[in-house]
Parts: C-alpha cells; structure tokens; sequence
C-alpha cells in the first residue's frame, strides 16, 4: 500500500533536485548584481524538470485500469 507514495516521493525529489540544479547553473549567467535570478529563468527551470515528469505521470493515470 505504500509503495505509490515512495514512487511519488522519489520522482519529486528527483525533479526538485533538477529544478536546483539547473537554477544553480543560470545563476552563474543570468543572476542580478545581488545574486537573484529573475522569475521568468527560475519558471524555465521549473518546466524543464517538470514537463518530462508530466508526460510520464499524467498519461499512467489517465490510462490505468480502475
């Protein structure tokens, strides 16, 4: 029974653990004079982890047998 919610945890944590990465990486290019990324690079990070987890997840739970 609490297998799904390990495979949930372990799939946001991995996308979490991107979604630092990668604002990690556009901070040594695009950060401000304080260090801050702007929203708009951190929203591009956010869907470029999020995206692949979406097409993966989503079509599972729309075409799982009930």
């Amino acid at each position: 029974m609490l297998m799904p919610f390990l495979g949930v945890g372990a799939q946001v944590a991995l996308q979490f653990g991107i979604v630092e990465t990668l604002k990690k990486i556009m901070k040594k290019s695009y950060a401000d004079s304080e260090g801050n990324l702007h929203w708009k690079y951190s929203f591009m990070c956010g869907t470029a982890a999020g995206l692949p987890s979406a097409l993966v997840v989503v079509p599972i739970l729309l075409f799982r047998p009930s």
